[in-house]
């Protein structure tokens, strides 16, 4: 035991030593912080001395419900300062301490500026809309300066002032934009506007001057995906079609028009451009494979191989969401996690998250006070970014030591995987096992850990409910009680216990065979306790049923002489002696049946196949019912001719039983007894039916326990059920019972049929 403590104490040391010391294999990292489902999160700078940001939450309705937006101090949601709702929010953007939406109001489009308490600043009307108008929806594109906005409605492009006393002045451009975007120009120092007009593919590209004066630079054709780029004073424009494998990329100039273009071999979404030394740098991912690589060049060698820059991107990574411009990153989303990447191509953080369960459309990104954000309109989330100064030597520990690292510790980790497995694999085996009867495993202080469906059957509880409460909370039912107070004496004498224990449930007597186990850890210190229990009340009532079924096997003899004596008495010619005689004889064969039938049940005895007429079965079980002695039953015989292997005097009994079982349905009253046989290429199908009363699921459930009846009053004992399913398992079948209340009963014999392989054989013999 103390060895493996002390190997233990070691384990620990070297993991919590290696750690210590670096913990990426590149200079960034990025960990969870926060994650907001139901809105789009907006980060902005806080006038609050104590935080640095305002948080907003653009929370989203269904369409054509109001939407609310909160704010609150730094970033974890807490002390929400306020909210506003009641209104259709279009879109919103952040500004220096507040932010620009764009909403709806009683059919009013609003421009609103909203501090960091959810105060309206300013509210400036946009346009009215008519009762009867298209889905509204609003873009926001970008700035055109810190105080100048373009805000798309529709087809409609408007600019948005906001003065030095914050009152928002707004101005029509167009009601035909397709798309837009702002250019600034570092040389003069001036923004200018660039929008699209046209339809059917076909655009006129228009620079708006400060004179207000509109210059129509080109007219392009695009395909039905867009991407503006700003390039200094000109205009790059990126389109393809959709699912496209390519991309088209071109320059406009306010004078020149076209000056260049270009095909890339990227969908649009996997293209960042940028703008460095005066002319446009390409990048693009591909992927060979499973690899994916991320490659950048220049517009002009954009057709030759030679000049790309290829990174290779860390491997693991699916389904790549796009590649986005950060500033001094470029930073590639996938399905399962972000890449960050220099613009030099140097690989700057490689770390997975699941944003495909997290988002359901594609996210976007962008960097705020050192955080990452990545959000869509129904869901934000926050990573924190942490340097690595030390990252070279995890690199160093995840390349060459790989092996070395491994090699001192595999042995270590065998032992204990090796202990801890066994322990696990045990548990799982016995909770997993049907034959296990009820398992629960018990913590030390009693608090119930696991338990199988069996088990949560037996307490009255669904998986909803949670678990690691103790035991005796959930132990509510009052046959529960006994199970509680053996495990209360367990946990008290933390030994081994093995006990019978007499459970009423639902009425019903039955009989537990308990076994109570310690549990220790690997230490061998105490856990807790795992507690099994199965009903044995079908095994005692099969063994009952075996000393039943040797006494009726002795029985038949005495029968049999009285049937035998009975039948040669000599006869006095007198009715009322002749009608007794017949009385006698009758009720004796009746109970060398009921002999039979116990004998059948008792004993597991093999069956005597053989290839039979199925109409014949079913004629031969109907003329055991004498018709004056059921005057009011009908009986209906709806069979078919064809062979069947089976054991023919079981089959005939089952279905007896079955007609017997239907006639006591009826209780006395009028009623029908269909009797039907039919088949497949694999199985022969035996059913009877009864007009009687039927019964309910819970009846059913009940239907094939051992000596259950609903027919005590009409002379049911429950055994003529038993030996239908007995007769059927035999024949490697199965009992199908379809019930109705009020409409009657079905009980279907299903039985492989191998008569056509008997007789192939006949046939080959013979031949």
């Amino acid at each position: 035991m103390k060895l493996q403590k002390t190997i233990l104490f070691i384990f620990i040391l070297l993991v919590n030593s290696i750690y210590a010391i670096a913990d990426n294999t590149y200079p960034f990292s990025y960990s969870v912080n926060e994650y907001f489902n139901g809105g789009k999160l907006l980060l902005t700078n806080s006038n609050n001395e104590n935080n640095k940001i305002t948080s907003f939450l653009i929370k989203r309705g269904m369409p054509g419900e109001s939407q609310t937006i909160y704010s609150w101090n730094g970033i974890k949601k807490v002390n929400t300062k306020g909210s506003i709702s009641g209104v259709r929010i279009l879109d919103a953007i952040p500004l220096n301490s507040s932010i620009l939406a764009i909403w709806i109001d009683n059919q009013i489009e609003y421009s609103v500026l909203i501090d960091s308490n959810t105060s309206v600043i300013s509210k400036t009307e946009i346009r009215s809309l008519p009762e009867i108008i298209e889905e509204p929806t609003s873009c926001i594109i970008n700035s055109l300066s810190e105080n100048k906005f373009l805000i798309k409605l529709n087809q409609s492009l408007y600019q948005c002032n906001i003065e030095n006393n914050n009152q928002i002045n707004i101005y029509l451009i167009t009601e035909n934009a397709y798309t837009a975007i702002s250019l600034y120009d570092k040389n003069q120092n001036k923004s200018e506007i660039v929008y699209l007009t046209g339809n059917e593919g076909w655009y006129t590209v228009n620079f708006s001057t400060d004179a207000n004066k509109i210059v129509e630079a080109a007219k392009i054709q695009i395909s039905e995906d867009i991407k503006l780029i700003p390039l200094g004073n000109r205009l790059g424009i990126l389109s393809s079609s959709q699912n496209s494998g390519i991309s088209l990329f071109q320059v406009v100039d306010k004078y020149k028009g076209i000056l260049m273009s270009s095909w890339i071999e990227s969908p649009i979404d996997k293209i960042d451009i940028s703008y460095e030394n005066h002319e446009p740098i390409i990048s693009f991912l591909k992927n060979t494979g499973i690899d994916y690589y991320l490659y950048s060049t220049n517009q002009k060698n954009i057709k030759n191989r030679r000049y790309w820059k290829e990174t290779v991107l860390p491997s693991g990574f699916i389904e790549p969401y796009g590649v986005s411009n950060l500033k001094d990153n470029r930073v590639v989303l996938f399905r399962n996690g972000i890449i960050t990447i220099s613009r030099d191509g140097t690989i700057q953080s490689s770390d997975f998250f699941p944003l495909g369960e997290l988002f359901d459309d594609k996210p976007s990104v962008y960097k705020f006070n050192g955080y990452l954000v990545i959000n869509t309109s129904t869901s934000s989330l926050i990573l924190n970014e942490s340097k690595h100064e030390l990252w070279f030597i995890n690199l160093f520990f995840a390349n060459t030591g790989k092996i070395i690292i491994p090699a001192l510790l595999i042995i270590i980790v065998i032992i204990f995987l090796q202990l801890y497995r066994h322990q696990k694999r045990f548990l799982n085996t016995v909770l997993d096992l049907p034959s296990s009867g009820i398992v629960f495993i018990i913590s030390k202080d009693g608090s119930l850990l696991r338990a199988n469906d069996s088990g949560k059957n037996f307490l009255g509880i669904t998986d909803k409910v949670p678990l690691k409460k103790i035991f005796q909370y959930y132990c509510v039912l009052e046959h529960t009680k006994s199970l509680n107070e053996l495990v209360n004496r367990a946990l008290a004498l933390k030994d081994t216990i093995i006990q019978k224990i007499n459970i009423i449930q639902e009425n019903e007597s039955k009989e537990w065979y308990c076994t109570v186990m310690p549990l220790t850890s690997l230490t061998g210190k105490y856990r807790g306790l795992i507690l099994t229990a199965i009903d044995i009340t079908e095994e005692l009532e099969k063994k009952r049923l075996s000393n039943w079924a040797q006494l009726a096997h002795d029985m038949q003899t005495n029968l049999s002489t009285i049937r035998l004596n009975a039948e040669h008495l000599d006869v006095i010619e007198d009715v009322p002696n002749l009608e007794r005689r017949k009385k006698i004889i009758h009720q004796v064969g009746l109970l060398i049946q009921r002999v039979r039938d116990i004998v059948t049940v008792g004993r597991s005895d093999s069956i005597e196949r053989q290839v039979v007429n199925a109409a014949g079965i079913c004629i031969e079980a109907r003329v055991e019912f004498d018709e004056t002695l059921f005057p009011d039953v009908e009986f209906d015989l709806r069979i078919l001719n064809f062979n069947v292997s089976c054991d023919k005097p079981k089959m005939v009994r089952a279905l007896r039983n079955a007609i017997e079982n239907g006639i006591r349905s009826l209780k006395g009253k009028p009623g029908r007894i269909k009797i039907a046989c039919w088949s497949d290429p694999k199985y022969a199908f035996f059913s009877v039916t009864d007009s009687g009363a039927g019964m309910d699921e819970i009846t059913k459930k009940k239907m094939l326990t051992p000596y259950f009846t609903t027919s005590k009053n009409y002379g049911g004992t429950g055994i003529g059920t038993m030996i239908m399913q007995h007769v059927v398992q035999l024949h490697g079948g199965e009992l199908l019972i379809n019930s109705t209340p009020g409409e009657g009963t079905e009980i279907i014999f299903s039985i492989p049929n191998y008569s056509h392989l008997r007789l192939t054989k006949k046939e080959n013999e013979s031949k």
